[in-house]
């Protein structure tokens, strides 16, 4: 039975991978997206809306689907402010997939990150914390959080301090404790895919290193 998906972040780096995967995919008959900014994707399958998420409320009746995945997420420095990173990384998904929750989704599948917890005195992974727990207690019939380390992939902006600690990890990979490791966005990207088509699983997965090598 073929499922249908709404994917924010869809612009991103683990999430334009993962938007190509889930039209290709024969097991996915729907695919929906909310973004800022056109993806140039024309695809049967694609049905895309273009909005500003400050402006959300009004399109509540686009937001259904079977599995809402979240792939936005910026930093500090390219969102301009703590604030406004904050409504970046936690306001706007947890609005949306509060909104797939009143339409019937049973399933959330979140990109998330190590490290996240939402008593860290760490802003970055403070938020993401947050939102871990506040998607968790929208009630989905099953939550999978994915939380990779640094990401190996090429983004379309240069980001000097990402690029630079790829190289590293690279270098340092045997001396660095498993779940810190790098991991490419197409084995993230295959997981969450995996994840969507799948039926039955726990209420609550959480995902990191380990899980993504096996």
């Amino acid at each position: 039975m073929s499922k249908s998906v709404l994917l924010i972040g869809a612009t991103g780096l683990v999430g334009n991978l993962t938007l190509k995967k889930l039209l290709t995919h024969d097991q996915i008959g729907e695919v929906r997206i909310v973004t800022r900014r056109e993806t140039g994707i024309i695809h049967e399958k694609l049905k895309e809306l273009v909005v500003d998420f400050e402006l959300i409320k009004p399109f509540k009746s686009f937001m259904q689907c079977d599995v809402i995945i979240n792939c936005m997420g910026t930093t500090i420095n390219k969102a301009g402010s703590k604030d406004a990173f904050e409504r970046i990384d936690y306001f706007h998904p947890l609005r949306i997939a509060g909104l797939c929750k009143n339409n019937g989704a049973s399933k959330m599948i979140l990109l998330s990150a190590i490290g996240a917890d939402k008593n860290s005195s760490i802003f970055y992974n403070k938020i993401k914390g947050r939102l871990e727990t506040d998607c968790e207690a929208l009630g989905f019939k099953e939550l999978v959080i994915i939380q990779p380390s640094l990401l190996l992939g090429e983004r379309k902006e240069h980001r000097f301090g990402e690029k630079l600690a790829q190289k590293l990890s690279v270098l340092l990979t045997p001396l660095v404790p498993a779940k810190y490791k790098a991991v490419s966005i197409e084995i993230v990207a295959n997981t969450i895919v995996n994840h969507a088509i799948s039926d039955g699983g726990l209420t609550l997965q959480r995902i990191t290193y380990n899980d993504f090598i096996k």
